[in-house]
């Protein structure tokens, strides 16, 4: 267990860190005030390895498997696939087995979601990051990611001394952010 003092200085390094990570993007933002989720640029099915759309193909067949396990295998190989697998795994969400499209659903999710550092800021909503804190468990109340917004509370799941702020939750981390940016004030 880290002692307080710690606690923050990991906490501090993190936020240096994501500042990093979000340069280029808030580099752009005054051109576009808010940057909409772009979804995963899937190359063209003509242009993938024809093995590795086989290998797509079989492991969305796989989705509709009786077998829990086999489906969770075809869904991990269709992630790990990438944006090759998006033309296949996009072509399942017709599919009649209601368990597959909502798989198809789950995958094309994470696949076409932006990098965590954008989502971090919400878009490019907030800036100032005052804060860092993981609660993991926190993804079965709030999904992968949920711009929460202003809270005031000082504590949260064993984290102590929180600034108010503006809260975004991009599993398994909360950004604590101090405002919200505007377009205006640039």
């Amino acid at each position: 267990a880290l002692d307080g003092a710690e606690e923050g200085r990991a906490a501090q390094r993190e936020a240096q860190a994501l500042a990093e990570a979000l340069q280029p993007f808030l580099k752009e933002r005054d051109s576009r005030p808010q940057a909409p989720k772009q979804p995963l640029a899937a190359p063209d099915a003509e242009r993938i390895d024809p093995a590795t759309q086989a290998r797509a193909r079989t492991a969305v067949a796989g989705l509709a498997s009786e077998q829990f396990s086999e489906r969770e295998a075809a869904s991990e190989t269709l992630r790990a696939l990438g944006a090759a697998a998006v033309p296949e795994v996009r072509a399942a969400l017709e599919h009649p087995d209601a368990e597959v499209r909502a798989r198809a659903r789950e995958i094309l999710t994470r696949l076409e979601a932006p990098p965590p550092a954008v989502q971090a800021c919400a878009y490019g909503r907030y800036r100032g990051l005052l804060r860092v804190i993981e609660v993991p468990e926190d993804e079965s109340t709030y999904g992968a990611y949920r711009d929460y917004g202003p809270w005031s509370g000082s504590a949260w799941k064993g984290h102590e001394d929180l600034p108010a702020g503006n809260w975004v939750y991009v599993a398994p981390k909360w950004y604590i952010w101090k405002e919200e940016w505007k377009a205006e004030a640039r």
